[in-house]
């Protein structure tokens, strides 16, 4: 079955919102959006949080970011 709520996606690349798995619920498009930021935010971080970064989860991760984007200071 192939999802698309108008964006011309297919749930691999679009997302799949009824998946157990958050990276299945972003799809590829969604990992690439935040994977692409990961080493960005990483390299601005001091060494005692960027320990703290690395031991953050996918989803903490990519929460971060969302929440930085929401504030301005990342686009």
């Amino acid at each position: 079955m192939v999802y698309d709520v108008g964006y011309g996606m297919c749930e691999d690349c679009g997302g799949n919102p009824r998946a157990r798995s958050f990276k299945k619920r972003i799809g590829w498009a969604g990992r690439v959006f935040f994977e692409a930021r990961f080493g960005a935010v990483r390299d601005a971080l001091s060494e005692k949080n960027k320990k703290k970064w690395d031991k953050l989860n996918y989803n903490q991760k990519c929460y971060f970011i969302t929440k930085m984007i929401e504030e301005g200071l990342m686009i």
